[in-house]
């Protein structure tokens, strides 16, 4: 879906109905800056062993305590983190993460997975948490607090 609307904007560059400052100026920086640096920073903290370091933190938190409590863990560590940064991040970080630990307690790595993926998309408390969140800031005069007054209540 996002091809074609990229392809329709390069049409409408070419036939001349947009001008390429147009085209520019439309571009929120807070958004192309925030997707730019989120995917190299999931890829570092697991390339760097910090994954590893999170998925035993959250081992020693819950312990013995079962599968569905690891989950729980896991999914609001990934919602919570989905609130300062991006939710294709935050998953990036975190599966790899879960599928160590699903592996080390013997649960299927599948369904820790699908629930990291859960996890991150039901994000929406803050202009990080997804990209359509960040996009409407500057044309819709949006502030940060109001993404808490309509998503948790006055």
């Amino acid at each position: 879906m996002h091809i074609i609307a990229c392809c329709a904007a390069i049409v409408l560059v070419f036939a001349g109905v947009l001008t390429q400052k147009e085209t520019f100026n439309s571009f929120e920086t807070l958004t192309v800056f925030m997707l730019a640096f989120m995917m190299p920073l999931g890829a570092a903290l697991n390339s760097t062993g910090a994954g590893e370091m999170i998925a035993n933190a959250v081992i020693s938190v819950t312990g013995d305590s079962g599968v569905m409590i690891i989950m729980a863990s896991l999914w609001i560590l990934t919602w919570a983190l989905t609130q300062v940064m991006s939710n294709t991040a935050a998953c990036t970080l975190l599966c790899p993460v879960g599928w160590t630990i699903a592996q080390s307690i013997g649960a299927d790595p599948r369904a820790v997975v699908i629930a990291v993926f859960i996890a991150s998309s039901v994000a929406v408390c803050t202009p990080m948490a997804i990209p359509a969140n960040s996009m409407i800031i500057g044309p819709g005069n949006v502030k940060f607090k109001d993404f808490f007054k309509t998503r948790i209540g006055d």
